[in-house]
């Protein structure tokens, strides 16, 4: 019995000598996980601070410095390529929205953001695709319609964006800039009716382009 008891309070002493190592390990760990955490915060923070007051390239920085330390941040990814966007480097831009969009396919701001950039690249097919996701997760974002109405235009599909600017306005009444981009679907469409109420409207709304196209057309 006493034998068994040595034995008992031997392999106690043991198991404490290698547990107490191993939670001492997993304590730093998590410390420093948190510690990593704060800063990757704390960068997003600061970069997204320097986009709203225009320092891209400070942005840029900051938020490179954000996924070295969480290289799985989808937020950062959206973020370093909302500020190379802002520089007009579209495919480095793409790129990092294409990055987000393997951590989460779904994600609608980086759909957004990389629909956007292959706009401006010119790929208008998949930018397309891109908004039309968007508005299959969201069919309530009224901007994702007025992006795929510009790209139907210049895939010379002004029906399709007439419907997508009139869906549009729809969702967010008084934008100036969609009665004004309607009315050129609609002059494409022969709609003249259409398009001369769409500029007048802009042109209610305070956009001197409507106002300037009535009176150079007798209206």
């Amino acid at each position: 019995m006493r034998m068994n008891k040595v034995i008992l309070q031997s392999i106690f002493v043991i198991i404490l000598f290698f547990i107490k190592p191993v939670c001492l390990l997993h304590a730093q760990t998590v410390d420093e996980y948190y510690e990593n955490l704060i800063k990757e915060e704390d960068f997003k923070k600061s970069a997204d601070e320097k986009v709203k007051s225009g320092q891209y390239k400070n942005a840029h920085k900051d938020y490179e410095k954000a996924i070295e330390i969480n290289p799985s941040d989808v937020n950062a990814y959206i973020g370093r390529g909302n500020a190379r966007y802002k520089l007009e480097n579209y495919r480095a831009a793409t790129r990092d929205y294409e990055k987000a969009l393997r951590l989460k396919p779904d994600d609608v701001n980086a759909l957004m953001a990389r629909g956007a950039a292959r706009y401006q690249l010119g790929f208008y097919p998949a930018a397309k695709h891109d908004f039309s996701q968007v508005i299959e997760h969201n069919p309530e974002m009224a901007e994702a319609y007025v992006m795929r109405g510009h790209t139907c235009c210049f895939l010379n599909d002004y029906q399709s964006a007439e419907k997508d600017y009139t869906k549009a306005i729809e969702l967010k009444p008084g934008q100036a800039k969609v009665y004004f981009n309607r009315a050129k679907a609609r002059l494409k469409l022969g709609d003249k009716a259409g398009a001369v109420a769409d500029y007048r409207q802009a042109a209610a709304l305070g956009l001197k382009i409507a106002q300037d196209w009535l009176s150079k057309n007798g209206y």
